[in-house]
């Protein structure tokens, strides 16, 4: 059967370690690079130890993310202390270069633990509409693979339902209403044909979870065997009743039409 969309409950945010940020850990703009390095050194453990090395990264302008004792001094005679430092700028950036260098003159010790350059992504639902939209398996139109050939590839009028269910899942932006599909007699046709096997399998093949909530689905999201369910009415559904938020995205593969596809987390 056709359904032009995948449905998502909303991930959670990735449990980034602190020290780097959540907020700050990737790139905003597509396309863009975050530049993190991280450095240990050992300063004298004293008054005011860290005033001179904070100093140099404040001359060159550099922002830190974040400084936490590597090691914790046993007692007050102690001579040295070790942090380690997250700070916003990569070993390829000259004044990175020049600070790198003043430290290493004042500080007891200092060592590149890593620098990177992240790439950007997607840290918020909202910004998963700036992404690039592409579809899988030969995109939005079906190449020709004689060693692995697509059913419909020589079915135009599949091909052409394929691009218009694709184009109307690219025009989706978070926040709108998820569009409605007119499916047409022979989708419907095949969605019932399928129900009446899976319904078979229904009591013996499914778990408790799915055997509670699937009536619940029927009768609040037209789930039947003469209708094939609008995503907008299971996005408002599921709101209400497990308070997710629901993820768009285009999916199409390779060997069936495109499906429809629940993931709990």
């Amino acid at each position: 059967f056709f359904s032009p969309f995948v449905q998502m409950h909303r991930l959670p945010k990735l449990a980034f370690p602190r020290r780097l940020g959540a907020a700050t850990f990737t790139a905003k703009t597509p396309g863009d690079f975050t530049r993190r390095t991280s450095i240990q050194f050992s300063v004298c453990n004293e008054a005011g130890g860290l005033l001179t090395p904070l100093s140099i990264f404040k001359e060159h302008n550099i922002s830190l993310l974040q400084l936490q004792p590597r090691s914790v001094a046993l007692n007050e005679s102690s001579k040295a202390i070790t942090m380690y430092c997250d700070f916003e700028g990569h070993t390829d950036d000259a004044h990175v270069q020049q600070c790198l260098a003043q430290l290493r003159e004042i500080t007891l010790f200092m060592t590149v633990v890593g620098s990177h350059k992240i790439p950007y992504y997607p840290s918020t639902i909202e910004e998963l509409d700036f992404i690039e939209q592409k579809t899988l398996a030969a995109g939005e139109e079906l190449q020709d693979d004689p060693e692995n050939p697509h059913p419909g590839f020589h079915d135009e009028e599949y091909k052409t339902r394929r691009r218009a269910i694709v184009r109307a899942a690219q025009s989706y932006r978070h926040g709108d209403s998820i569009p409605r599909v007119e499916y047409s007699r022979q989708e419907i046709a095949t969605w019932g044909a399928v129900w009446k096997e899976l319904m078979k399998l229904f009591p013996t093949h499914t778990c408790r979870q799915y055997q509670y909530n699937f009536p619940l689905m029927v009768e609040n999201c037209g789930y039947a065997p003469n209708n094939i369910p609008q995503l907008q009415d299971i996005s408002e559904f599921l709101k209400v009743a497990l308070l997710p938020l629901v993820l768009l995205v285009v999916v199409l593969v390779t060997d069936a039409p495109v499906g429809a596809i629940f993931l709990r987390c």
